[in-house]
């Protein structure tokens, strides 16, 4: 064989050396093909047998030879090191595995190397509508669920601290804080398994309240004030004390209006309209139970 075969495929090399074989044994007609092939023989038992003083020379046996081309020792070999991989490991593994036609491929490619069971994937699959072939990483679900969880820990410590502030004494409170629920929930704990959800959908529905509240207690703040202050409306007051001298009076009593319009008052009553309309949304989102 010429040495550019050894770049070719092993089944390209076998076709070109039996090409050679024939050729060979062709050219010593039928009389010396006997012995041509005698000693083609005993040319690859000499190389056989140098291979093999090679390979003792660097500590392998016939056995280990043997087991690099065989697939059941290939495989079992795979199966003595999965457990010592890691989930980035395991996935391109998996990958390549599939690339080669060994593992089949999920419907929508997303299961195959994710290390998720098809349910799980499906569910997360669900949620982030994800409409690809690209599978799961798993070390990036892992990421992206310890940055969601700061961020849903930091939100819920806010919302919270919030809602106390403008409405103290309300009846709705806060339950486990998410952060706990989420580390109860992940270690196994029973009732944890029903409580978060609950947990959860509470923040949800305290984030929405403050959150369109705001808008729409500014909006009654202003109403308010633009009512109060008025010019007709300060008029129509200093009229209902008396009719004379009412351009003095008027001004009097935006002076008397104003006097008691400060800072504080105007935060507290800001505040106040912003637990109202919130209280008013919770209320009516009590009566409806949070989804599963």
């Amino acid at each position: 064989m010429h040495a550019d075969a050894m770049a070719q495929p092993a089944d390209q090399r076998r076709q070109r050396l039996a090409v050679l074989i024939e050729r060979e044994a062709a050219e010593h007609g039928v009389e010396g093909r006997g012995e041509a092939l005698r000693l083609l023989s005993s040319l690859l038992s000499d190389a056989q047998a140098a291979l093999r003083s090679v390979a003792g020379s660097m500590g392998y046996t016939d056995q280990s030879l043997a087991s690099a081309t065989d697939a059941g020792a290939l495989v079992g070999r795979l199966v003595e090191l999965a457990p010592s991989l890691s989930a980035g490991e395991r996935a391109v593994v998996v990958r390549r595995l599939r690339d080669a036609g060994l593992a089949e491929r999920s419907g929508s490619g997303a299961a195959a190397d994710s290390g998720l069971s098809a349910a799980q994937t499906a569910g997360l699959v669900a949620a982030l509508q994800h409409r690809g072939t690209e599978p799961v990483d798993p070390a990036r679900v892992v990421q992206a669920t310890i940055r969601l969880v700061e961020f849903v820990a930091s939100l819920d410590q806010l919302v919270w601290n919030t809602w106390k502030a403008i409405s103290p004494e309300s009846a709705i409170k806060r339950g486990t804080p998410i952060r706990a629920a989420l580390e109860k929930y992940i270690c196994g704990e029973d009732a944890a398994a029903s409580s978060l959800p609950q947990d959860l959908e509470r923040l949800r529905q305290v984030t929405a309240a403050l959150t369109a509240a705001v808008g729409q207690a500014g909006r009654q703040f202003a109403q308010r004030h633009q009512q109060r202050f008025a010019p007709a409306e300060i008029e129509r007051a200093a009229r209902d004390e008396g009719t004379w001298n009412v351009e003095a009076r008027s001004w009097a009593k935006y002076e008397q209006l104003a006097a008691v319009n400060d800072v504080e008052s105007m935060q507290l009553e800001i505040m106040a309209a912003v637990a109202a309309y919130a209280e008013a949304l919770l209320r009516g989102a009590a009566a409806t139970p949070p989804p599963r």
